[in-house]
């Protein structure tokens, strides 16, 4: 999805940029990946200072517009010292919304190393309470999770063990939004995509507009489910059982969550692509049999 460029960014937004960072904006990078067609450029001062620039109108991108302005209020809220960039500023006026954020230096993780570091930096961010207001992980998830009820046998996205065992899925997937209660900050979004790792090893979680108050452990779930579907030697089962980030999780606990977003993959797949890309709408499907046979494997049914 084409994101806006530099050249139908405001001059005032251009502006805001260059006051803080104390020159003219001089390289202007988007940055592929998302779902969204707000600029999210990485941008260079000609004095060489750097931050990471978002920005889009209200018109035309109600939608993103909202998820700026969630993201902006969260990120004003963290604590320093996690492994979040922080705010530098932000913009409104005239119909326009823009965050500047600190830009670091990394790349999206790729192997098995560089995922347990994402899992390692899931440990260190503060309890929900650190950002007031945000939504409970169960709210948000109510009616995703209810979706196995809108779905019957006809779905592409069911495997055929998942047709044959449809009732026990809906009913797993009952439980998961008590699984999803607790009181840590969860990104909500956390994917290869939004996370940088840098020269020494850190990972960065960016892009913060869906956090929520829950347990922290199902973030690292489907974040692993992630990474297993595009890296090579990684065990599901096996980072379960060995990070600490999900020690003390209750293997039905994980199986619920795992088949609440079974059904809403198996739904969403299924909708046309209307106001979303259709590269959504497949990888939508693929999360679908992915987790299905996942879950095929856990239950051994």
């Amino acid at each position: 999805m084409a994101r806006l460029e530099k050249n139908q960014i405001p001059d005032d937004i251009l502006a805001f940029a260059q006051e803080h960072l104390g020159a003219p904006v001089v390289e202007f990078a988007n940055q592929a990946g998302g779902f969204s067609q707000g600029a999210a450029a990485r941008i260079r001062s000609a004095q060489g200072s750097r931050a990471f620039l978002k920005a889009v109108p209200r018109e035309g991108f109600e939608g993103t517009y909202s998820l700026y302005e969630r993201e902006r209020n969260i990120l004003a809220a963290l604590p320093e010292g996690i492994r979040v960039p922080r705010l530098i500023a932000a913009y409104e006026a005239h119909g326009w919304i823009a965050l500047l954020i600190e830009d670091v230096e990394g790349r999206h993780p790729e192997t098995r190393e560089e995922m347990l570091a994402v899992l390692d930096s899931l440990l260190t961010l503060p309890t929900a309470d650190a950002v007031p207001g945000i939504p409970d992980a169960a709210a948000d998830l109510e009616r995703p999770f209810a979706l196995w009820l809108e779905v019957d046998g006809s779905f592409p996205a069911l495997t055929p063990w998942a047709r044959r065992n449809q009732s026990m899925l809906r009913e797993t997937a009952m439980r998961a939004l008590d699984a999803v209660r607790g009181s840590d900050l969860v990104h909500s979004d956390l994917r290869p995509d939004n996370v940088l790792v840098d020269s020494d090893g850190v990972a960065w979680l960016v892009d913060w507009p869906w956090a929520s108050r829950g347990a922290v452990w199902y973030d690292a779930l489907l974040f692993v489910l992630d990474c297993s579907m595009n890296m090579e030697g990684i065990d599901r089962d096996a980072v379960i059982a060995e990070h600490s980030v999900f020690h003390g999780v209750d293997a039905r606990k994980i199986n619920a969550v795992l088949a609440g977003f079974a059904g809403y993959y198996v739904y969403s797949a299924q909708q046309p692509a209307l106001e979303v890309p259709q590269s959504l709408r497949e990888l939508q499907f693929r999360y679908a049999r992915e987790i299905l046979g996942w879950l095929e494997q856990r239950l051994a049914i």
